[in-house]
């Protein structure tokens, strides 16, 4: 017990009786499993549009065997309450474990997401995934708003009409103004 996980020991087993020792046996080479890395570190996340982001993070520390690939997670949040949505929670991939960044690209506009990354080993049986790094929550970009919906146009008199409208389903941002012409 009290070994290393993912580490390789040479073993050498000698009997020992009243008499004294035997010859040293031949050394055998054995490793401990791979276990679950440590937690991807330093997460920083930065908007680059409306729809992206780009995440990037230091290495696990202890990655306890080989890593495999790094995993990120995202998820909408609440912008009022901060608490994740009851929507699905979506991840990459990234395969190329030199690469400690991607790019999260799709992603709705003018929307709070929380982000976090997991470091994985490979095991024969499947991953082993990591806790997670620390969660970064970021807001995608404004953009163009939609048109406004139920738009009604009514004479008042022969001289003036009357316009009503309903804010845009998708407003993209905090509509500040509406012009009329």
């Amino acid at each position: 017990t009290g070994l290393q996980p993912h580490t390789l020991y040479v073993v050498r087993i000698v009997p020992v009786n009243r008499r004294g020792r035997a010859a040293s046996g031949y050394p055998v080479r054995v490793s401990t499993a791979v276990t679950y890395p440590s937690s991807p570190r330093n997460l920083k996340v930065t908007v680059t549009s409306s729809t992206s982001l780009f995440a990037s993070w230091v290495k696990s520390e202890t990655p306890n065997g080989p890593i495999d690939a790094y995993n990120v997670y995202f998820q909408i949040v609440d912008a009022v309450g901060g608490r994740a949505e009851r929507s699905t929670v979506m991840s990459l991939q990234v395969t190329d474990v030199s690469v400690t960044s991607a790019d999260i690209t799709g992603l709705k506009k003018f929307t709070m997401y929380k982000v976090s990354v997991r470091a994985a080993n490979k095991v024969i049986t499947g991953s082993l995934e990591g806790p997670a790094s620390n969660f970064v929550q970021i807001q995608t970009s404004q953009d163009v708003p939609s048109v406004p919906v139920s738009l009604s146009i009514a004479a008042v008199d022969d001289t003036s009409l009357r316009v009503t409208w309903l804010p845009p389903l998708a407003p993209n941002g905090i509509v500040q103004f509406y012009q009329v012409f």
